[in-house]
């Protein structure tokens, strides 16, 4: 399967690359976020949660020793 390949790809890239990686992708969600709960001023909370819980599962398979 093609996800399995890039998640093999993404693990031989060495941690400074994946940090780096992971940390825009931090960014950008945050400054979405904010943006979005800007328009969505009642579920602000709900946005930026659901963010976090998104990057989670992705973050621990590609942190994962």
């Amino acid at each position: 399967m093609c996800f399995e390949k890039c998640m093999k790809k993404f693990k031989k890239m060495p941690n400074k690359c994946i940090y780096m990686y992971i940390s825009a992708k931090c960014v950008f969600c945050f400054g979405l976020g904010v943006l979005l709960a800007g328009y969505l001023a009642g579920y602000a909370w709900y946005v930026m949660g659901l963010g976090f819980l998104l990057a989670l599962p992705g973050a621990f398979r590609i942190l994962k020793k």
